[in-house]
């Protein structure tokens, strides 16, 4: 495959990421509104941006009740001073009311997971577009192209897999920072409600990806090919895509348990991907462990012979639930060893070099 230069990557990447597709997805609204919806959004922030400031708040639509008035600045500084952030409108951006509510992404990405919700989510003049749980859209309202005020330092290329795992697992699912998983944290039980245990890792590991993959066309979630089920990530670049298996070890709320097997399990699940989809050229399984410290350290081997001589080996998150304080011991990294590097493949799912 030829090689595309970076600006021939972003006029793909803006194909693929129409934003007003991208948004009426899971939001109810037709691509007309829901491109009215981004623009108006972008529209007000860049024009109260010196205001503005640092300030984070969220604009959420409210699709089947009018406002009263167009929203203004003064909405948002009262809305900020009164600890309301979350500042509903209509679809013509009239103001309706204020409510108290987190401004995390995570935040949103929780009450956004009922169809028809959506939130942007203003991190001074940076703003994301969340709909049925994830972020789908996202733009500096001022400077066309400017990346997100914060985590520069954690913009990879795709092909540093390990390396985006292992910020993901420092800045995102340490001490429970982005996302909550645990539903008790001294029995070491994993939250299964409202959402699947499964679901929760998918969905943090999806956004961190969608975020900080620098040489990314789109990143998609539960996307099904072939009559099979659904792969829990996929990463579209211009080489070809990345497939992701999210897992879990331990035990959730539930009394839902699995063990070691488990990791031979995710890894027939991606060599199963790679063998039906030759568009696929890597597979990755991530395991989120929330077993005792004694299990993740004697029981984390896999059957090779499950592994696709294009996916890598598994890397498994531990999830430390004890404070510094409780330990004496250092973090667990995330447990993982090179990746093989993926090769072009014809359409017949095999490397040239093979």
């Amino acid at each position: 495959m030829d090689q595309f230069l970076p600006e021939q990557i972003s006029v793909l990447s803006d194909v693929v990421n129409d934003p007003g597709l991208l948004v009426s997805n899971g939001s109810g609204l037709s691509v007309a509104e829901a491109r009215a919806f981004v623009e108006g959004a972008t529209k007000f922030v860049r024009a109260n941006h010196a205001h503005i400031g640092n300030r984070h708040f969220i604009i959420a639509l409210r699709q089947n009740t009018k406002g009263s008035k167009r929203l203004a600045l003064a909405d948002v500084l009262k809305a900020s001073a009164e600890s309301k952030p979350i500042v509903f409108v209509d679809p013509a951006l009239q103001m309706i009311e204020t409510r108290a509510g987190g401004i995390r992404l995570s935040d949103s990405e929780q009450r956004t997971v009922s169809a028809g919700h959506l939130e942007a989510v203003v991190h001074g003049t940076y703003v994301y577009f969340v709909t049925g749980g994830r972020v789908v859209a996202e733009r500096d309202a001022v400077l066309v192209g400017k990346q997100p005020p914060v985590g520069i330092a954690f913009y990879r290329p795709i092909a540093d897999f390990d390396g985006l795992l292992r910020d993901h697992a420092k800045q995102d699912v340490a001490k429970e920072r982005s996302f909550r998983y645990w539903a008790n944290k001294n029995k070491r039980l994993l939250l299964a409600k409202p959402e699947k245990t499964e679901k929760i890792f998918q969905r943090a590991l999806y956004n961190w990806l969608d975020c900080y993959v620098s040489d990314k066309l789109r990143v998609i979630a539960e996307t099904r090919e072939f009559g099979q089920d659904p792969t829990d990530v996929l990463v579209v670049t211009v080489q070809g895509d990345y497939v992701v298996e999210v897992k879990w070890l331990g035990e959730n709320e539930h009394g839902t348990h699995y063990e070691q097997e488990r990791i031979n399990e995710g890894l027939r699940q991606v060599r199963q991907y790679i063998a039906n989809d030759p568009r696929i050229v890597q597979g990755h399984v991530v395991l989120y462990d929330a077993r005792t410290e004694e299990e993740y350290g004697t029981q984390s081997s896999h059957d090779e012979g499950c592994r696709h001589e294009f996916c890598s080996e598994p890397k498994i998150i531990y999830l430390e639930s004890e404070s510094p304080s409780q330990k004496a011991k250092a973090k667990k990294p995330v447990k993982a060893t090179s990746s093989p590097k993926p090769g072009k493949r014809n359409r017949k799912g095999k490397s040239p070099l093979e």
